[in-house]
């Protein structure tokens, strides 16, 4: 597998400049790609669906939902957030740490002065 890959370089390598580019166009989408994907759904991990899913759904079922029922499904949905998130109570604490990285004076080695010319 690793063979194939190095192989496959190595082709691109032997090619034309636009040819070459091409490649490099075609390879780092697909890691941009990946890599976007890969962030949403950590994103959707991390924050999780908002409280307000049902009413949104609600409207989605409903039999053709226009504008202003979609709209204002989505601010209620946020303003419900927002007020949930700044009703909640949160706690910074800052803790002082327990190690210290300093030498005693008589562990340090003698430093021995050097005269400038």
């Amino acid at each position: 597998m690793l063979e194939s890959v190095k192989n496959f370089f190595e082709r691109i390598r032997n090619e034309e400049e636009h040819v070459r580019r091409r490649w490099l166009f075609i390879l780092s989408g697909t890691s941009m790609a990946v890599v976007v994907a890969l962030w949403i759904f950590y994103i959707n991990i991390i924050v999780g669906r908002p409280a307000g899913e049902e009413e949104t759904a609600a409207v989605a079922s409903a039999k053709n939902p226009g504008f202003p029922q979609i709209f204002g499904a989505g601010i209620r949905v946020v303003t419900n957030e927002a007020r949930r998130q700044l009703g909640a109570s949160h706690e910074i604490t800052f803790e002082k740490s327990e190690e210290n990285f300093q030498l005693p004076p008589e562990k340090l080695p003698p430093v021995t002065p050097t005269p400038l010319p």
